[in-house]
């Protein structure tokens, strides 16, 4: 460990609702405090309400725990999804009081704290269980950053939010590194918050040497690719053909008088219907497995990142030469995004004839924006990885 080792504190702000999400950031942290520790002399310290409040008494329970954590934070990370939380005598929710806590702050110094707000959109398994009133007040909130200054981030899963918070806390301590050291944090009592704990926490955390190495990561990070690449090109392939045939089959069916030759405007409607679940099967089929190669893939790449500087300039410039490769798939990832888009608009403006050509009609549309939603995560991902990649290259 550094002789001198500096530390930024991360708050995460929630409902109960994201307790997988709260745990992933923890483990994000982690698994990026084994790489700064030694090399950078960085440390991110977890402040979760659940190790960091004891019991007491205040206004209400809140007020309990906004008295046991420190004043400032470096970063604070919110995540909602369909709860807003319990109401405060201050605020809508202990979340929207702890935001706001740290808004107050970026307001009055924004280069002392970074402000990483999350929103979870996918749709909840048990549905008889979302609170109307409280959807819309994380609505109404989501909608109110923008004039804020606020640039938030979405999400649909879990995996897809450790994947995300992991390269978004990386850029986070790269820009607060370079600014001068507050004071020792403090809590509402002006006491000085011990983190020693979280320093022996890190310091009994598996040894990275035990962990993938540089060659490693980037022999998974080229392998994932392939399978990205094979499976988007695929995809495209299937997108050109079913808009050439329901191109022909459209007009087939304009030159057909329906009310004399049914039999013919059937024939027809059920070769577009035929055609509609083979691209429901195709992408219900290889979109999982889509999200699983790049989740694999993109992970390696951004710990191949952490790494590379271990081997000097060499490392950097040589991990540093995925950017070309990584910047041409996310062109061809948004290309394929505008495609689905009109493919999509195309198949929903088509007329509802049969039973079977409507359900056709529904299960297309599902699996094309199951998979919009995949290649719009991996886009962002792509996004942020580059960001990486031009701040590690820059700096070396």
């Amino acid at each position: 460990m550094p002789r001198s080792l500096r530390v930024f504190d991360v708050f995460v702000a929630s409902p109960a609702d994201v307790s997988e999400e709260r745990d992933y950031l923890e483990e994000a942290i982690r698994e990026l405090n084994q790489t700064w520790q030694r090399r950078l002399g960085v440390l991110l310290n977890l402040i979760r309400w659940e190790t960091s409040v004891y019991p007491g008494f205040g206004e209400d329970a809140q007020d309990v725990v906004s008295k046991a954590l420190p004043k400032k934070v470096d970063i604070f990370v919110g995540i909602l999804w369909t709860r807003i939380g319990t109401p405060t005598k201050r605020a809508q929710s202990g979340t929207l009081e702890e935001f706001e806590t740290a808004y107050a702050q970026w307001q009055e110094d924004p280069d002392s704290i970074r402000l990483l707000v999350y929103f979870k959109k996918s749709v909840p398994d048990a549905l008889d269980k979302i609170d109307p009133e409280q959807l819309s007040k994380v609505r109404n909130f989501e909608k109110s950053l923008p004039a804020r200054g606020g640039l938030s981030w979405v999400f649909d899963t879990a995996e897809e939010f450790r994947a995300s918070v992991r390269k978004h806390l990386s850029l986070a301590v790269q820009d607060l590194a370079g600014k001068p050291e507050r004071e020792p944090p403090t809590d509402s009592l002006g006491r000085v918050v011990d983190v020693s704990a979280a320093l022996e926490r890190e310091g009994e955390a598996e040894d990275p040497d035990d962990h993938e190495g540089l060659f490693e990561l980037v022999d998974n990070w080229g392998e994932g690719m392939e399978v990205v690449v094979a499976i988007t090109g695929k995809f495209t392939g299937t997108f050109e053909r079913l808009t050439n045939s329901m191109g022909r089959g459209t007009e087939e069916l304009k030159g057909i008088d329906v009310k004399t030759d049914r039999t013919a405007a059937k024939r027809v409607v059920n070769s577009i219907a035929d055609r509609l679940e083979f691209l429901a099967e195709v992408l219900s089929t290889d979109t999982p497995v889509l999200e699983e190669a790049f989740r694999e893939s993109i992970g390696s790449l951004d710990k191949a990142i952490q790494i590379a500087p271990d081997f000097g300039k060499e490392g950097v410039d040589s991990i540093y030469e995925s950017r070309t490769g990584l910047a041409s798939l996310k062109a061809a990832i948004d290309g394929s995004m505008d495609t689905m888009e009109s493919m999509k608009k195309t198949i929903v403006g088509l007329p509802r004839v049969t039973t079977r050509f409507n359900r056709a009609k529904r299960n297309a549309v599902s699996s094309i924006e199951n998979l919009f939603r995949t290649l719009r995560s991996a886009s962002m991902q792509i996004g942020s990885s580059l960001e990486l990649l031009e701040r590690l290259h820059g700096g070396s």
